[in-house]
C-alpha cells in the first residue's frame, strides 16, 4: 500500500498536474462585454468535469508520437483512443484539423473530447496558437458545448519551446476575437444562437502562475 501511494505521489509531481482528488486551485479572469467565465484551474484534463475538453497534438510521426504524463494518463483512461486515431491514420494532427469523440460513460470527467492539429512540430509558434484559439471557440460555439475545458498539452508531447505562460496567452487572445466576433453575428441575426459559459485553461503547479498572469494580460490586451 506505501509503495502504490508512494508512486502516486512521485507520478503527480513529475507530470507537473494536480491530482483529481486534491482541491484544485482556480483563478478567475472577468472578461469585459462578453457573457464568459474565464478561469485558469490547476487541474489534470481528466477531471475537470465540462462539455467538452480541448487538447492539441503535434502531427503524426511515422516514427511515434510522443505522449507524456498528463496526456499518456487520458489516453490511457479513454482506452487508447488518442494514440488509436493518430496511429491508424483517422487523425493525422494537420494544423488545425480537428476531431470530436465521445469517450466511454464514466472513463473520464469530460462528456465530449476534441483534438486539434497542431501540424509538424518545428512549425510551432505563438501566432499559430493564437489561430488554435480561435478554432477552439468556434468549434465549441458549433458543438454547443457551454462548458469547456483547454489544455494545449505541449509539454506533455515533450515539447519546451514556448513558454507556457505565452502559449496561454496566445490562445486566450484568439479565443476572445472569435468569439467576440461570433456574438457579434449572433447579434445580427447571421449565426445559430449559441454561448459559452464557462472557458477553464489547465495548468500544472509549476505553470499555474505564469498561466494566469499571461491570461491577465490577454484580457486586457483584447478589445472588447
Amino acid at each position: 500500500m506505501k509503495r502504490t501511494l508512494l508512486g502516486l505521489v512521485c507520478s503527480l509531481v513529475l507530470s507537473g498536474w494536480a491530482g483529481a482528488d486534491t482541491p484544485a486551485p482556480v483563478q478567475v479572469i472577468p472578461v469585459a462585454a462578453l457573457p464568459l467565465k474565464l478561469q485558469v484551474k490547476q487541474v489534470v484534463p481528466y477531471a475537470q468535469d465540462a462539455d467538452l475538453q480541448i487538447m492539441c497534438v503535434f502531427q503524426h510521426k511515422p516514427a511515434g508520437d510522443q505522449l507524456l504524463e498528463a496526456v499518456a494518463d487520458f489516453d490511457t483512461k479513454v482506452s487508447g483512443m488518442i494514440s488509436g486515431l493518430r496511429n491508424s491514420g483517422d487523425f493525422q494532427g494537420a494544423e488545425l484539423e480537428t476531431v470530436v469523440f465521445t469517450p466511454a460513460a464514466g472513463a473520464v470527467a469530460p462528456r465530449q473530447i476534441m483534438l486539434i492539429g497542431l501540424g509538424p512540430e518545428e512549425t510551432l509558434s505563438l501566432e499559430k496558437m493564437r489561430r488554435v484559439g480561435r478554432v477552439a471557440a468556434r468549434e465549441a460555439l458549433r458543438l454547443k458545448a457551454t462548458r469547456v475545458a483547454y489544455a494545449s498539452a505541449l509539454r506533455d508531447q515533450g515539447n519546451n519551446v514556448l513558454d507556457t505562460g505565452d502559449v496561454a496567452g496566445a490562445v486566450v487572445t484568439g479565443l476572445l476575437e472569435a468569439y467576440r466576433a461570433e456574438k457579434k453575428l449572433q447579434d445580427q441575426g447571421r449565426s445559430p444562437q449559441a454561448s459559452i459559459d464557462e472557458w477553464t485553461m489547465e495548468a500544472g503547479p509549476a505553470f499555474f502562475a505564469g498561466t494566469v498572469k499571461s491570461v491577465q494580460q490577454a484580457v486586457s490586451s483584447s478589445k472588447p
